[in-house]
């Protein structure tokens, strides 16, 4: 499968698991598989925050769209909060994810984003 591409020779779980991070980019491989991106490379998150209509927007790229696993765009008002709201993709093509923040970027006094990528097999 992918690890089996990405990583040749590899066995060590340490390094090919789905947790693992062999680059220390601080990207798991399930998740840099999710995006496409290369787990064998540092590379940050393809990610990028603005105000759309008065509300803050999180965009991510990705190269491909992988079967059977969901993207998920949370946000919370604060870190340690358990109640991280899912946000509805505004934007769902193979390129690009896109969802806008239910909340207006002049009510809010801090806000954080969170990308989940869960297989769902």
């Amino acid at each position: 499968a992918w690890s089996e591409t990405e990583f040749l020779v590899e066995t060590d779980p340490a390094i090919i698991g789905a947790l693992a991070d062999p680059e220390s980019d601080g990207i798991a491989n399930f998740v840099e598989f999710g995006l496409g991106l290369d787990p064998n490379v540092a590379e940050t998150l393809p990610v990028r925050l603005f105000i759309q209509n008065d509300r803050l927007a999180f965009e991510v790229t990705r190269s491909v769209a992988r079967p059977n696993i969901d993207y998920i765009i949370e946000a919370a008002s604060d870190l340690v909060s358990p109640d991280w709201e899912r946000l509805l993709l505004t934007i769902d093509t193979p390129g690009l994810l896109r969802a806008i923040d239910t909340r207006s970027a002049a009510q809010v006094k801090s806000r954080f984003f969170r990308l989940r990528v869960v297989g769902n097999e």
